[in-house]
């Protein structure tokens, strides 16, 4: 399960011209639900989505969630989210859930966003609908669930002439170098040599195995 999250002023949805779902402040989920999501990966999202801190606390800090500021939530189904784009330049939509299971769940989480907050509003499940927003900042996040459909790992190590070990881990057959998004070098206190760190971000499907998860120094 998949979600993108733009904080807004304000967002609408309509379909055959009749808007069917608005908020003003608050967040505007795009949904995408692939194979293998049940109610419990739902639940999850949901919490997330509901404590996840993106507005401006008193001290202009990005430290409030959207039932803290009491916004709105807009819910749009978007099955596009579940699309494999390493490949040519055709989307493949194989990870996607069906339609009529994909329906339920969407139907499950929304009514579980409605039970625990309000406002909620929601677009048309399956329908052609035009999605208008003014994004506030911009800001926009990505969040998952399960973590392995968008992983970041962070690898820590002693760095030059330090002698440190470093995190190990495997990636599947399929994973390429030009997956790893940010090669960079860090300082940590009272050192004199920096720690190499590596963000590795990549879509990974179930079938590929991660031997062991990396451990920070």
């Amino acid at each position: 399960m998949k979600a993108l999250l733009q904080r807004v002023s304000q967002a609408q949805v309509t379909v055959d011209a009749t808007c069917v779902g608005e908020i003003g402040r608050g967040l505007l989920v795009l949904l995408g639900l692939d194979k293998g999501d049940d109610r419990a990966t739902a639940d999850r999202m949901v919490e997330k989505l509901l404590d996840y801190r993106v507005f401006a606390d008193a001290d202009g800090r990005m430290n409030s969630s959207v039932v803290d500021v009491g916004g709105g939530v807009l819910l749009v189904s978007q099955f596009t989210l579940s699309a494999d784009t390493r490949k040519g330049l055709r989307p493949s939509f194989s990870s996607a859930m069906p339609p009529q299971d994909a329906a339920a769940l969407y139907d499950y989480t929304l009514a579980r966003l409605q039970a625990r907050h309000s406002p909620v509003a929601a677009g048309v499940f399956g329908a052609d609908m035009q999605v208008s927003l003014v994004n506030d900042g911009p800001v926009t996040f990505c969040s998952a669930e399960p973590e392995t459909a968008w992983r970041s790992w962070n690898l820590c190590g002693g760095g030059p002439g330090r002698g440190g070990e470093w995190s190990l881990f495997s990636l599947g057959s399929r994973e390429r170098l030009s997956d790893i998004v940010t090669v960079g070098a860090v300082w940590r206190h009272g050192c004199r040599h920096p720690s190499l760190y590596m963000d590795v971000r990549f879509l990974a499907c179930p079938d590929r195995n991660v031997a062991r998860g990396p451990r920070n120094r």
